[in-house]
């Protein structure tokens, strides 16, 4: 119902009004590097339609988990190489 209310251009200002207001606060925080709990910076894009979490952030992650993982494979194969 809130939707319905909110089908219109008035809607729409109020919309946009406020998706610029949460761009503009991502992007601080992003300049100012602020870090997640999990020790990485807040980060996220965005848009009229979507809001999606920045993707260098997320790069970084996915490549340091593929290296942990690549590390602990390594290891296990010496190890029941070494027996």
């Amino acid at each position: 119902s809130i939707e319905i209310l909110f089908n219109n251009r008035l809607g729409n200002m109020i919309d946009t009004w406020m998706m610029k207001i949460t761009a503009r606060r991502w992007s601080e925080k992003k300049r100012m590097k602020k870090m997640t709990m999990s020790g990485f910076v807040m980060g996220m894009d965005a848009d009229k339609h979507c809001a999606k979490p920045d993707p260098e952030n997320f790069q970084s992650k996915l490549i340091q988990r593929y290296k942990i993982n690549v590390s602990q494979l390594l290891e296990r194969c010496e190890k029941s190489m070494a027996n």
